[in-house]
């Protein structure tokens, strides 16, 4: 990167036995993955791929190599919807500087996603919701589940590189897959993000707003590690919990 990014501040189980509808403000917004696994292992997110939102191509990433990234599950008639906007806004301000939102449309919670095809999922948000004839300006790629027997190979990447920052889940009636495990992405929106060497460096819960990971986006642009997120962390005015 040619110009630096202006920093600012920043095993499976069985649940039935989970309280539904707990609060999940009761836990951290965000976690960073364990060490031993990050330093670790050989995998990275380059060693997949997935086609794009209308099926026509199929897309590897090593495409992004050297490139922070975030990737999201989402859904059109979530309460997280709204959600779009801020990502927009994360891709317009740091296009240039070499990062990329990649979101993964889900039905598996609370079948919010219930479009069919990728026109279905453009068109409920042109004119649903958000609404206002709005357009995502980010790669969205074929719908897919994110959990389960299905779950597709990123997502079990994604997941085995750092834990959930939410311990219990939704009401399971709401979660539409099986079986369940402790690695699950929990409700619709919840983020992953990378640093450009292809590894999670850190995972943020549904409800975590764009805006509030946009300090640590900028660390990995100005190349910063895994000991520079967790310092910018601490000096956040939004509390981890």
């Amino acid at each position: 990167m040619s110009q630096e990014v202006s920093q600012t501040n920043c095993e499976s189980k069985t649940v039935k036995d989970e309280k539904p509808n707990i609060r999940t403000n009761q836990y951290p917004r965000w976690k960073f993955p364990k060490k031993k696994y990050f330093f670790e292992s050989s995998d990275n997110i380059f060693n997949y791929k997935a086609f794009d939102i209308l099926k026509k191509t199929h897309i590897n990433f090593d495409r992004y190599r050297n490139e922070v990234l975030l990737v999201v599950n989402v859904a059109s008639f979530c309460t997280y919807t709204l959600q779009y906007h801020g990502l927009n806004e994360l891709q317009s301000k740091f296009s240039n500087y070499g990062f990329h939102v990649l979101a993964f449309p889900c039905n598996q919670f609370g079948h919010q996603e219930p479009g069919e095809s990728g026109k279905e999922i453009f068109n409920s948000l042109r004119y649903v919701r958000p609404g206002n004839d709005f357009k995502p300006n980010f790669q969205l790629f074929e719908k897919c589940d994110v959990n389960g027997e299905n779950e597709i190979d990123l997502f079990k990447f994604l997941k085995s590189s750092c834990p959930s920052p939410v311990e219990t889940y939704f009401s399971l009636n709401d979660l539409i897959y099986t079986p369940y495990k402790s690695s699950d992405v929990r409700w619709n929106f919840e983020k992953f993000l990378i640093n450009k060497h292809g590894k999670v460096v850190m995972r943020f819960q549904h409800d975590a707003t764009p805006k509030e990971i946009e300090p640590f986006i900028e660390v990995l642009l100005n190349n910063g590690n895994l000991a520079d997120l967790k310092k910018a962390a601490e000096f956040l005015p939004i509390k981890n919990n």
